[in-house]
């Protein structure tokens, strides 16, 4: 005698879910790493400028008032 149980109501839903879910935070991770890149980068720009300003008295020293803030 064979005995066929059925499934659980809303199983087949869960790996969907799983991916959804996985998808967003994939996309959040994404969007933080990414952020946090061009800031870094953003902040190597303005040491570099800082330095050029402080040790060669550059005419660059307008840049960091204009483009001073990062992302």
């Amino acid at each position: 005698m064979n005995l066929v149980l059925p499934s659980p109501r809303g199983s087949p839903d869960i790996p969907n879910n799983n991916l959804f879910i996985f998808n967003l935070l994939n996309k959040i991770c994404y969007l933080i790493v990414n952020i946090t890149y061009k800031n870094f980068l953003c902040k190597l720009k303005l040491i570099f400028y800082y330095l050029r300003i402080k040790y060669l008295n550059c005419e660059h020293n307008f840049y960091i008032i204009i483009h001073g803030g990062c992302e």
